[in-house]
């Protein structure tokens, strides 16, 4: 299971070989279900089939740049955006900077020509968001997938993102070996 924490707050995703599902989700908070399991039912998941969702961390890692994963019937969207690039130093107005802080700026961004571009401690922002259709709450079905969502929203550096995205590929590549053995 590929684990992804700040502070209390933890994503879980992990691959297994299943017929309408072969990976899970989990938010937890705490040790403890941040979705009410008698909302959810067993737990989030979906079907990837292609590994889609872990070229997403690929890319936002490697490039830097924002990216977006819609899971089939786009019941889960996963929004990635580097932080570093788009935090508080983007804000035009009504952000006042104290000459502090833009001193330490200055110190990252020349820490960052150094280092070729990518810090340890870069910040990436993830944001989970899961199809209101999806959860068993009082919901009227006739309106399924109206794009209503729940979301989550966790800030993780950069090497514990690669931490979880490595892992999730070895999840991944034991969860084709079983299919594998299966056909």
């Amino acid at each position: 299971m590929a684990v992804l924490e700040h502070g209390l707050l933890k994503v879980e995703i992990k691959y297994f070989d299943g017929y309408e599902q072969n990976y899970s989700l989990e938010f937890s908070f705490d040790s403890r279900p941040l979705i009410n399991p008698e909302v959810i039912g067993e737990g989030f998941g979906g079907y990837d089939n292609k590994g889609d969702l872990i070229s997403v961390f690929e890319v936002a890692l490697a490039n830097d740049s924002p990216n977006l994963w819609k899971s089939g019937w786009s019941d889960l969207i996963l929004e990635i955006r580097p932080f570093h690039k788009l935090g508080w130093k983007d804000q035009k107005e009504g952000f006042r900077a104290v000459p502090e802080y833009e001193e330490s700026l200055k110190k990252v961004d020349q820490l960052r020509v150094e280092l070729g571009g990518k810090i340890p401690d870069d910040k990436f922002e993830l944001t989970f968001f899961v199809e209101a259709h999806g959860l068993k709450i009082p919901y009227p079905r006739d309106t399924c997938f109206q794009g209503e969502y729940v979301a989550l929203r966790i800030i993780v550096i950069r090497k514990d993102l690669q931490h979880f995205m490595n892992t999730l590929k070895q999840e991944y590549e034991q969860y084709l070996k079983s299919v594998e053995k299966r056909v």
